[in-house]
């Protein structure tokens, strides 16, 4: 399961690039919004700004979840997930917090109906 900000519109169009690459259908999605609301995940501290992603019980937060989503959509993806992975930790949080912390002023917000 992918939890991410529902009314962001970079954490939306991630959500869809996801969706079209997954061609096994494996990934479930769901806005961390509607998972705060229902309780899920209790314990975790589900801030708005974080991509959280669940699998086989353990669960990987911000650019961990991004390194780890894209490396389970296989195929040519892998090559991006290798790349990736030859910039420090350190740095990739850095960077996905900058951006987290922007993101409604670099690409703006949208209404969250339920459907993504």
């Amino acid at each position: 399961m992918i939890y991410f900000d529902g009314i962001c519109n970079l954490c939306n169009f991630w959500i869809r690039l996801v969706r079209r690459f997954d061609k096994d259908k494996k990934f479930q999605f769901q806005s961390l919004q509607s998972a705060n609301q229902e309780g899920i995940l209790q314990g975790e501290v589900l801030e708005m700004d974080s991509v959280v992603y669940s699998i086989d019980g353990k669960l990987y937060f911000e650019s961990d979840a991004i390194l780890k989503i894209i490396y389970d959509l296989g195929g040519k993806f892998r090559f991006l997930y290798f790349f990736l992975r030859l910039f420090p930790r350190f740095l990739r949080q850095a960077i996905y917090k900058f951006i987290a912390r922007n993101r409604y002023r670099f690409f703006g917000t949208c209404e969250l109906d339920g459907t993504r």
